[in-house]
């Protein structure tokens, strides 16, 4: 009887080691650190980091927006766009 518990004692340990192995193997999706600006691409309005965004002095030129006003961009493509066409237009949820 003795060893019918040692037995189920370990497997139980084992259990416990493999579940706490299991879950630091398990790759971590990324999260932006607290308090990490974000900003709204002037093209497509998604949020990205302010350290990933692209901002063209030019374009707060060019804009048919407020002088002075800050365009940032998610990629290089859609600072291009923004440029030649200007925003795209939201779409509203139904």
């Amino acid at each position: 009887m003795a060893r019918l518990i040692i037995v189920a004692a370990l497997l139980w340990l084992g259990w416990l080691f493999y579940r706490r192995l299991k879950r630091q193997r398990q790759p971590q999706p990324p999260t932006p650190s607290s308090g990490e600006a974000m900003v709204r691409c002037a093209y497509c309005h998604v949020h990205v980091s302010r350290h990933d965004a692209l901002e063209d002095p030019h374009v707060n030129e060019l804009s048919r927006h407020l002088p002075g006003e800050r365009h940032w961009f998610c990629c290089q493509d859609h600072q291009a766009r923004f440029i030649s066409n200007g925003p795209r237009p939201r779409r509203r949820s139904p």
